[in-house]
């Protein structure tokens, strides 16, 4: 097989999903939360060489996504992330996601390290002006998420609300890659990835 007939990702012959980026289309919803949490229980949640950012913040979605290459509709994501740092820099570690399907399982797993699984297929539900959200494997209820607009968006702002929510939210992430010796004796190998955040579309 020549350099230019292999495929992305293993096994190069059958790869499941193509190159990133996998940029969000305008048909993805997510319910977005942003919470503090204990500095003790984060810290048995983060591999080294990564340390608990001094916010303590923790990230917790559940969304219907569409991105494209691998996905062409939209399929159901959560995940909690917890904001850390390395030296000089920031962003998330994803220490739990779960995914609808296994082209979005696989993307996560062996592209970025995110410790990804399967979960069911449960929409966001829409209701008057309430949203439902939900993840669920197998069965078991794992997360909950739920928001009741009451309010239009305020009008006349001095500078848009998403200047304001990328300061909280935004960010790069910060993930560790292990891969397995294939020999008992072996090293495995270890890697700390940078992610940039997805472009929408």
């Amino acid at each position: 097989m020549k350099r230019d007939e292999e495929g992305y990702a293993m096994p190069l012959s059958a790869p499941t999903f193509s190159a990133p980026p996998f940029a969000a289309t305008s048909d993805s919803r997510i319910l977005y939360l942003i919470f503090t949490a204990d500095r003790e229980a984060l810290i048995h949640e983060i591999p080294e060489p990564l340390e608990v950012d001094q916010s303590c913040h923790v990230l917790a979605w559940i969304g219907d996504m569409s991105q494209p290459s691998h996905t062409i509709g939209t399929y159901h994501e959560c995940l909690t992330a917890i904001r850390v740092k390395y030296q000089e820099r920031t962003g998330w570690y994803i220490n739990y996601i779960w995914v609808e399907h296994d082209m979005a399982l696989t993307m996560s797993r062996e592209i970025y390290g995110w410790p990804a699984n399967l979960c069911d297929a449960t929409d966001l539900r829409f209701h008057g002006s309430q949203i439902f959200g939900e993840c669920i494997r197998y069965g078991e209820s794992l997360m909950r998420m739920s928001i009741n607009i009451t309010s239009p968006p305020v009008s006349g702002r001095d500078e848009p609300l998403e200047h304001r929510f990328v300061e909280l939210a935004g960010g790069d992430f910060l993930q560790i890659r292990k891969f397995p010796p294939a020999q008992e004796d072996g090293s495995p190998i270890k890697q700390l990835l940078l992610i940039h955040v997805f472009a929408v579309l």
